[in-house]
């Protein structure tokens, strides 16, 4: 061994010492410590070297990587992985050394540029590298690459297997993951073989990281590797890109459990196989205590992706969790080409499993689905079973099949909203004519459609495509079409709104205001209904008994609009006071009183005299006027008399 003595050294105290300079960490540990020239050490190894100072109260410890039998490594900023000897040459198994690196407990852990095979288990857990807390682990972007080898489970984990506990305060907490490559031998699918794997974990930042190939889950976010309970809380995916290379995985993003969760700008291509859902799914098991809530999946591009559930899917089953599902915000996201998926899938199902059915009183779920761009496809987006949905200034273009608001006939939705949507040249198949439509619709309440587009929606060839089709073996009720807009400039669409044979209106709950249907397109919406009505008259100071000789009426109920007939005369009457006519339906009007022109026989008027109704909103009554000059007065009941009135109000 060969020395190369330097006089003089500036330490970071500022004093100025002699050092020794070694080949490699070998040497390093062959000096003399008891010389004081030796107590400082330069190593010159380009990957494992650097500055030590020999500290004999640490001449038992040895991490391998910043302390030697005393030697201990002088540096500032993050612990690299290569002075633990990691190679990242592609040809070593590196995961023990990136293990030491992060078992230091230093915060940062730098991974730098390289190919950092990842295979079989390490000293500390069962299957590639486990993360702590208070950890940012990070490299160089795409030039950091992590290679998951065969078998191995998982490349990275947060509590694997059956590891933390069922409380969320025990989680390992205060993660960032960023600018590392992931990438996989693609020899086989495996549905549970992970590439970044995380359980019972709190305030978790995924940034900047690059997926290319994977055969379960990219990211899986789960209760557990084993089934057991676990949660997870405050993580974060962003500005990510995932390249699935050949679709025979599962899924990007899984989430099993999770609570406030974020998916957002990422990238995502070329994943998930014909069976398996889709891009980004979000599916508790089976399990009561598992939590999903507060996820938002937003600002994503999605093309290319396989799967057959949802590219973006939200499959909850419909058990009673002890925490209820909800705040699901799916929003400003590109999605396009997806084949035979479905764009966006939601479903919480709970008649099909033993859960408690959703009724008017069920707690809202609180779906969003706002700003997204759909193209390209098949299903634009099913949505299915839920309670308290709004669609928003969504864009539905060139989809083969119909966008659905029901899977199965057992299905039903509560409070739903769809406004500002543009649906154009959905349900152009050819091979199945039943999704010949922009949009079907099952079992829905309280149904709000307002400011939509429905352009050339059917066939390419054209003639009897549909805007709105109400299925069949179904029913709704609440039911407001207002300021939607229905044209065919290319012929395909014959009919705005479909009713099927077997779907059930509530045409006194419905409303068609105001929508605007062009290109010879016309409807099937029933929002009327019409009864019978036997008007009573009546005096202010006494009822009174008539004898009538013509005393029939009807009215006519257009959503929250009623519009009465009344024809009525009599021969005696015993009434006394200002005449009164009683309404088929209360007011919901806000205005004390409404205008209604009557024509009456049978009664002393002088000229300029005109008899009017006003409607007071209190008593749910028309009460009769004359009018001469603007001034009001009562019209008071006579012995005999007729009047007729036509008159609208809600």
């Amino acid at each position: 061994m060969s020395e190369l003595i330097i006089d003089k050294i500036t330490t970071r105290d500022g004093s100025m010492i002699g050092a020794v300079v070694v080949s490699d960490l070998d040497e390093l540990l062959l000096l003399n410590t008891n010389k004081e020239i030796n107590t400082t050490a330069i190593v010159k190894d380009i990957d494992r070297g650097g500055v030590f100072v020999y500290d004999a109260t640490q001449s038992g410890v040895n991490n391998d990587g910043t302390i030697f039998n005393g030697w201990v490594r002088q540096y500032d900023g993050a612990v690299n992985v290569k002075w633990f000897g990691a190679k990242g040459d592609g040809i070593e198994n590196d995961v023990v050394a990136i293990q030491a690196a992060i078992d230091t407990l230093h915060t940062d852990i730098y991974i730098p540029c390289g190919v950092y095979n990842i295979e079989g288990a390490n000293d500390v857990n069962s299957d590639g590298i486990s993360l702590r807390s208070n950890l940012n682990l990070f490299g160089e972007g795409e030039s950091t690459i992590l290679r998951q080898m065969g078998d191995t489970m998982f490349c990275v984990s947060i509590n694997q297997g059956s590891s933390g506990t069922v409380t969320e305060a025990d989680n390992i907490r205060d993660i960032t993951v960023k600018g590392l490559s992931f990438t996989m031998e693609l020899t086989s699918f495996r549905e549970f073989q992970h590439s970044l794997n995380i359980n019972a974990a709190t305030n978790v930042l995924v940034e900047s990281c690059t997926w290319v190939g994977w055969r379960g889950d990219a990211v899986y976010i789960g209760s557990s590797n084993t089934s057991v309970e676990r949660h997870n809380k405050n993580i974060t995916v962003r500005n990510c890109y995932f390249d699935g290379v050949n679709k025979v995985n599962r899924n990007a993003v899984t989430v099993i459990d999770g609570y406030n969760i974020s998916i957002t700008n990422n990238y995502f291509t070329r994943c998930s196989r014909s069976d398996m859902p889709g891009a980004v799914d979000i599916e508790p098991n089976v399990n009561t205590y598992h939590i999903v809530g507060n996820i938002e999946v937003s600002n994503n591009t999605f093309s290319d992706i396989g799967g057959d559930t949802g590219v973006i899917c939200f499959a909850i089953p419909g058990i009673d969790y002890a925490v209820q599902p909800k705040n699901f915000k799916i929003i400003n996201n590109t999605i396009e080409n997806f084949g035979v998926n479905r764009g966006i899938y939601y479903r919480y199902n709970n008649t099909f499993v033993g859960g408690t059915p959703i009724t008017s009183n069920s707690p809202s779920n609180n779906l969003v689905v706002s700003g997204n761009t759909i193209s390209n496809g098949r299903f634009p987006f099913v949505i299915a079973t839920a309670k308290g949905v709004s669609i928003k200034d969504n864009s539905f273009e060139i989809c083969t099949h119909s966008a659905f608001l029901k899977l199965e006939n057992e299905d039903n939705l509560i409070d739903v909203s769809l406004t500002g949507n543009s649906f154009y040249k959905c349900g152009t198949t050819e091979d199945d004519v039943a999704y010949n439509r922009g949009l079907y619709v099952g079992n829905v309440e309280n149904f709000k459609l307002t400011d939509n587009s429905f352009i050339d929606c059917g066939r390419a060839s054209g003639g009897n495509g549909v805007g709105i089709d109400f299925t069949g073996a179904s029913a709704s009720s609440g039911v407001i079409l207002s300021r939607n807009t229905f044209s065919s400039p290319l012929g395909l669409m014959s009919l705005a709104v479909r009713k099927d044979g077997g779907h059930t209106f509530t045409p006194s709950t419905n409303v068609n205001t105001d929508n605007l249907l062009l290109d010879g397109t016309t409807s099937m919406f029933e929002p009327i209904s019409s009864a019978v009505w036997v008007p009573t008259v009546s005096g202010s100071t006494l009822a009174g008994v008539f004898s009538y000789t013509e005393h029939s009426g009807e009215y006519t109920r257009d959503g929250e609009h009623k519009v009465i007939f009344a024809n009525i005369a009599w021969t005696s009457s015993t009434a006394t006071g200002q005449l009164y006519v009683d309404l088929p339906e209360d007011t919901n009007t806000t205005v004390g009183f409404t205008n209604i022109d009557i024509t009456v026989s049978g009664f002393t008027l002088t000229v300029g005299d005109k008899v009017v109704g006003l409607i007071n909103n209190s008593a749910n009554r028309i009460q009769l006027y004359v009018e001469n000059a603007g001034t009001l007065s009562p019209l008071y009941a006579s012995s005999s008399g007729a009047l007729y009135l036509n008159a609208t109000y809600v």
